[in-house]
């Protein structure tokens, strides 16, 4: 997820919004491996989600307007893609909207409640989907926990640390990570507690001029995306998870605003650039080659990999068992505060919004 859709939002208030377009809907079959990624602004300046062939780049759309006004981050849970459009509803409120992959047709999952802009989410491993709001708790930003069957929400962790959450990723122990674009000043890797909520300043300052995307890699280190780093240029970072060190892994070259990313089976790193497409760079050399580019491309923001059947099943299970109303944790929220930082004041959680 980047920064861009903060212009987006900005540029809403001149428009006047008299219908929904018609979406472009298709069955679609992902296989593992695949590249899915969200345009903000392609499609008539609605968006949509494309399927990219990793090996070929051939670009295959799976859906496209419809409720869409800037879809950004992208999650799969068993045979639905998930977005965060942070001006997905006719007053250009921000919604989480599912594309059913079987016909490409487009569904509000949450909005209202506490969300406000939701933008970069992804999938817990409890089938819930972890999603970033930039606006919440009164614009200093939040992250909720949105059931995918029911659409009701719970608030993890808001305030403290928290500025500008515009992505998050979940690490083997369980706890999140967040890139946060504007936090301390320059933008920092905060790790947030699922349990508490409490908030720990992993990484900030440095190299830092915004960061905008953020992945785990198997042995744990971190990779951030950040789009202004380095003289503007953009950057991707390793950032060492127990110290925060950060260590430049791949910069300038081909890249002009690199946002979201993600991993791939190899532990290479697939970085969406908003200005050029999107890349596979080597976390080693930091090499850079570029995937997939022009096509229906204007300003590609959110990537994922298709992960192995397993995992999927696995996710389309428990979640059907959420629709039902299954155990699981915190199903529901409680008025409860939340502990906004790892030494800081508590903030009370929103209750869960209206759903569909």
């Amino acid at each position: 997820m980047g920064v861009g859709f903060f212009r987006r939002i900005g540029r809403c208030v001149a428009l006047v919004l008299t219908t929904v377009g018609a979406p472009y809907c298709t069955a679609t079959t992902l296989h593992v491996g695949d590249i899915v990624v969200t345009d903000s602004e392609g499609f008539g300046s609605k968006g949509g989600v494309v399927r990219v062939d990793p090996k070929t780049g051939q670009q295959t759309v799976i859906s496209s307007q419809g409720f869409f006004n800037g879809p950004v981050g992208v999650a799969l849970l068993g045979n639905g893609l998930y977005t965060g459009d942070p001006t997905g509803r006719p007053d250009f409120q921000g919604a989480v909207i599912r594309v059913d992959l079987t016909s490409g047709s487009q569904t509000y999952v949450a909005f209202g409640g506490g969300l406000v802009h939701p933008g970069g989410l992804t999938a817990d491993t409890d089938g819930t989907l972890l999603v970033c709001d930039p606006f919440a708790f009164d614009g200093t930003g939040g992250i909720f926990r949105v059931n995918p069957a029911t659409g009701a929400q719970s608030a993890i962790s808001g305030r403290g640390f928290l500025e500008t959450p515009i992505a998050i990723a979940r690490e083997a122990s369980g706890a999140y990570v967040v890139a946060d674009t504007h936090a301390n000043g320059t933008g920092a890797v905060i790790r947030i507690d699922p349990l508490t909520g409490a908030q720990q300043l992993l990484s900030s300052g440095g190299l830092f001029a915004g960061p905008t995307g953020i992945a785990v890699a198997r042995d744990g280190t971190l990779f951030v995306s950040d789009r202004d780093a380095l003289g503007g240029s953009g950057a991707v970072f390793r950032i060492d998870p127990v110290t925060g060190a950060q260590a430049v892994v791949s910069s300038g070259g081909a890249f002009v605003e690199p946002n979201g990313m993600t991993l791939d089976f190899d532990g290479n790193i697939i970085v969406a650039d908003a200005k050029k497409g999107i890349f596979r760079v080597d976390p080693v050399s930091g090499g850079q080659t570029l995937i997939s580019a022009g096509g229906n491309f204007i300003n590609p923001v959110g990537v994922i990999v298709v992960p192995e059947p397993r995992a999927l099943i696995a996710l389309a299970v428990i979640g059907s068992l959420l629709g039902r109303g299954g155990s699981r944790r915190r199903t529901s929220q409680s008025s409860r505060p939340r502990v906004s930082r790892q030494h800081g004041t508590a903030a009370a959680a929103p209750s869960g919004g209206p759903t569909r």
